[in-house]
């Protein structure tokens, strides 16, 4: 009996001794193939397995700038309407036409002193002509009237453009239609006359009939 058992335990080494080798080499590569992987394993998988939780870095967003993968809102522009808009117009002065007003010039103007000042009719009569009023006779009033207001007017007509024209240089004068037949005006000066009114005040005025 002892004889055979020797004999099969010698049949069955050379089946055992490859089997027993393979087995070595499967559990080498994969303990190699294991310790590869925890030593060089991903960064992902190692941060999942500790179970910490990451915190995702903030992004700063430049306004204007879109994410990768979306959409800019659309822009929105605002319109005004046409009637919320308005326009003023540029200040322009228009010097009235020749012929059509009447200018210091064309009034011919008697000065008159009903006053007991001396020189008065003069000095004012130097400053109607400077302004461009025609001067014709300068002295004392011929009629020697009482003039207690600041002067008369006297002419043909009160709705005369000279007469017009030449009260708003004398602010305050009484204006007497004496029926003469010519249209000069006489500035006869009274007792409460001070000086002539400011000329930058003085408007135009339209002749009914222009002067050519």
């Amino acid at each position: 009996m002892s004889t055979e058992v020797a004999g099969r335990e010698r049949r069955r080494l050379p089946i055992r001794a490859p089997l027993t080798g393979l087995v070595l080499v499967l559990i080498i590569v994969l303990g190699t193939y294991y310790g590869w992987q925890n030593a060089f394993g991903s960064g992902e998988t190692g941060a999942a397995s500790d179970g910490c939780e990451t915190t995702p870095a903030a992004t700063t967003t430049t306004p204007g700038a879109t994410t990768p993968g979306t959409t800019a809102p659309p822009t929105t522009s605002v319109v005004v309407p046409a009637a919320a808009v308005t326009t003023v117009p540029p200040t322009t002065t228009t010097p009235p036409a020749a012929g059509t007003v009447l200018l210091p010039g064309d009034v011919t103007v008697n000065v008159y002193n009903a006053t007991i000042r001396r020189g008065l009719a003069n000095n004012t009569a130097a400053v109607l002509r400077e302004r461009g009023f025609d001067i014709s006779d300068v002295g004392n009033d011929p009629l020697e009237a009482v003039i207690p207001e600041v002067a008369q007017l006297r002419a043909a007509s009160a709705d005369l453009p000279e007469v017009r024209l030449l009260s708003q240089h004398i602010p305050g004068a009484v204006i007497i239609d004496d029926n003469r037949t010519s249209s000069t005006v006489d500035l006869v000066i009274g007792e409460t006359f001070v000086a002539l009114g400011d000329p930058a005040t003085v408007t135009p005025v339209p002749l009914a009939t222009p002067r050519c």
